[in-house]
């Protein structure tokens, strides 16, 4: 019998072993695929990134602004650290990830818009997390539900695509994903109407001031507060939407702009570049829905913004 109980715990041992070395091999494979979600995530928490500008916001923050033209204008190190479909909840959540790994940013673009106000109530995009999922300061701002069903190898179980990626990458050095670069995704995409999302604009977001987005502004501004407290500069940022989508929320847009500016008007190290209304919000050239800019867009409106803050920093300087 103890010969029998030996042999089971000498494979259950040998089983838990062999699935903690695969699931780090796999972590590896993944973190090492140039310019991929997972590659970002890991360079977050090994202390790779120490950017003088960092970037903050959801999809439109991701693929709105180009990292390499604001480095290239402002000459400071830029890092795009949106967070794909993330509310501010879950925005400043992956900023002080950041922050335990990497130095204190000078500037901060924080994107917003009416979106931005609202939590994200789940964790959209875990797949990109998985290779570091067990390091602490996931867990702790991000991810506190990790299980024993999602150590090693076992967190990739029914994840069947990831396999594929990595033979294509490894093997047939092909991409069958979006490059990020510096944290920016380029999306060369032509202009499509997303219906859906704009009738679900329209019946139940964003038609009232309501308690969700009062306490969403409330802890955008005291996390604006934080940062200011720490002298990094903020810059709070309203890129351009399509005049479809404009058209859907005018008052409360200009309510919460108002409040924005009412705020800033107060406070020195923070500025409000409202683009909201820009002029490319009339041509469909430069969006690829409604809400998110192309990579012609985005080209067009980093420029814009990188000059509008070089000229704060000149006016700033003594």
């Amino acid at each position: 019998m103890i010969k029998f109980l030996k042999h089971c715990f000498f494979i259950a041992l040998s089983t838990l072993i062999l699935n903690i070395l695969l699931g780090k091999l796999v972590d590896g494979l993944l973190v090492n695929i140039d310019y991929s979600s997972y590659s970002h995530w890991n360079d977050i928490v090994n202390e790779k990134i120490n950017a003088d500008i960092l970037i903050l916001g959801s999809s439109r923050g991701q693929v709105g602004y180009n990292t390499k033209i604001i480095e290239n204008n402002l000459q400071f190190k830029t890092f795009n650290c949106s967070y794909n479909a993330g509310g501010y909840n879950l925005q400043r959540a992956k900023y002080n990830i950041y922050r335990e790994n990497n130095k204190k940013p000078d500037i901060v673009i924080q994107n917003i818009d009416l979106a931005h106000f609202y939590p994200t109530s789940n964790l959209p995009n875990k797949e990109s997390i998985l290779p570091v999922l067990e390091n602490y300061n996931i867990q702790e701002n991000l991810y506190n539900k990790f299980s024993l069903k999602e150590l090693g190898l076992l967190k990739y179980a029914s994840r069947t695509r990831i396999p594929l990626k990595i033979l294509r990458y490894y093997c047939f050095d092909s991409f069958d994903y979006v490059k990020n670069i510096n944290g920016y995704t380029a999306i060369s995409k032509k202009f499509a109407i997303d219906r859906y999302n704009i009738e679900r604009f329209k019946t139940h977001y964003y038609q009232s001031f309501n308690k969700d987005m009062d306490e969403g502004i409330t802890n955008t501004l005291d996390f604006v507060k934080e940062l200011n407290s720490k002298n990094t500069i903020v810059f709070l940022v309203w890129l351009p939407e399509h005049r479809i989508r404009l058209n859907t929320t005018v008052d409360l847009r200009n309510e919460v702009i108002q409040l924005i500016n009412k705020y800033v008007e107060q406070n020195d190290k923070v500025h409000f570049i409202d683009l909201s209304d820009d002029a490319i919000s009339d041509d469909s050239l430069y969006f690829y829905d409604t809400f998110h800019l192309n990579e012609k867009g985005a080209t067009l409106i980093s420029n814009k913004i990188a000059n509008t803050i070089k000229d704060s920093l000149c006016y700033l300087t003594p």
